[in-house]
């Protein structure tokens, strides 16, 4: 029988990872609105404690980060954690970083939610998609699972970054499933030709 996790058991089991990086041209106001909303809305979705921010050596975004965490501080008596990196690595190796130590200081977490610090993933997404990684989990007996969203552009980059990260970490088997009835869109056209060329 398939497991179901309710949203206040599922608040334990996520952590979230928010690589932050803003160019010069975006003004001050805007960067700390988009962080806000971006940060703002995983309360609902995952313990502060189990959110990781990681500033990819951009001095004025970690001190707007360091503004909004000391906010939620004060406002709510629990905030994020931050990770100032000394220089810009690219979005993976921040990632890989808020990952690490996620896993490091969060025993409980299970499912880890990477999203942008600009707001662009929907997190009311979330539960959906926590809930089809413990299915595919269960139906397959793999812990390792990535699941994305239905979004065509959205999807494809995301898939090719997964596939790049698997490929450079020596992964045996990808399995991707449910490509089939995604619409008429051209961007799932070529993604299934894509795959369908990887796996031969």
């Amino acid at each position: 029988m398939e497991t179901w996790i309710g949203q206040d058991a599922m608040r334990s089991l996520i952590g979230v990872v928010v690589p932050a990086y803003f160019s010069a041209k975006p003004s001050d106001e805007l960067v700390a609105h988009l962080l806000k909303m971006t940060l703002g809305e995983c309360v609902g979705y995952v313990r502060p404690e189990n959110t990781w921010v990681v500033v990819d050596g951009d001095a004025r975004t970690e001190r707007l980060v360091g503004q909004l965490r000391e906010t939620q501080w004060s406002e709510h008596g629990a905030t994020f954690n931050v990770i100032a990196l000394p220089e810009n690595r690219g979005k993976f190796w921040a990632i890989k970083e808020g990952i690490t130590a996620l896993l490091h200081n969060s025993s409980e977490v299970s499912y880890i939610v990477i999203r942008d610090g600009d707001g662009d993933h929907d997190i009311a997404e979330v539960p959906s998609l926590t809930r089809a990684a413990l299915h595919l989990c269960e139906t397959y007996g793999h812990t390792r699972v990535i699941v994305l969203g239905s979004d065509a552009r959205r999807y494809a980059s995301r898939l090719y970054a997964a596939l790049h990260e698997a490929d450079a970490l020596g992964v045996d088997e990808i399995w991707v499933l449910g490509l089939g009835g995604l619409g008429d869109d051209p961007i799932w056209g070529a993604l299934r030709e894509r795959l369908g060329r990887a796996s031969r």
